[in-house]
């Protein structure tokens, strides 16, 4: 299974950490980070932590394109930015929205921005403490909600931290 992010900040480069036990390819704009990531397993902005050999980054979101899962670690005012590049696009990617908040501008939920800008298997919300250095577990839960129009099943994960 492969896993991307996107999002080379800390709390990527935390969930990157967690799944390493996985191949995960950490996407991220600032060309430093990358190569420190890949050529020290590293992330400047994380810490006191390395990564093993399964984590890697690149400033390509065409690399993300083959990706099982693609979790989303970025501000939730960027999201559009980034998502609206169709060249990673994959109607097989599961997606797991790991930002908190809403569109300011829009007024919508993450999930419809989501939705509204790219193809998806599945769509997941990780959810829990802004504390991004420490998360601990995660489970899922699945949580169903309705519109006139449609009903929508979304698997909400909580992370716990100690």
């Amino acid at each position: 299974m492969t896993i991307g992010i996107i999002g080379g900040g800390v709390w990527g480069s935390a969930l990157a950490r967690i799944l390493s036990k996985n191949k995960v390819l950490i996407y991220a704009r600032d060309e430093n980070i990358v190569k420190s990531i890949n050529d020290h397993n590293f992330n400047p902005k994380l810490k006191y932590s390395s990564f093993n050999e399964n984590v890697s980054a690149t400033s390509s979101l065409n690399e993300l394109k083959s990706s099982n899962y693609l979790f989303i670690a970025l501000p939730a005012q960027r999201i559009r930015e980034v998502v609206s590049q169709k060249q990673f696009h994959n109607k097989k990617h599961n997606i797991v929205i790991c930002s908190k908040g809403i569109e300011i501008s829009s007024s919508k939920f993450l999930t419809e921005v989501i939705e509204e800008l790219m193809p998806f298997k599945t769509i997941s919300i990780l959810s829990g403490p802004s504390i991004s250095k420490y998360p601990k577990c995660m489970y899922e839960w699945n949580k169903t909600t309705h519109s006139q129009t449609t009903c929508k099943t979304y698997h909400i994960l909580f992370c716990h931290s100690h």
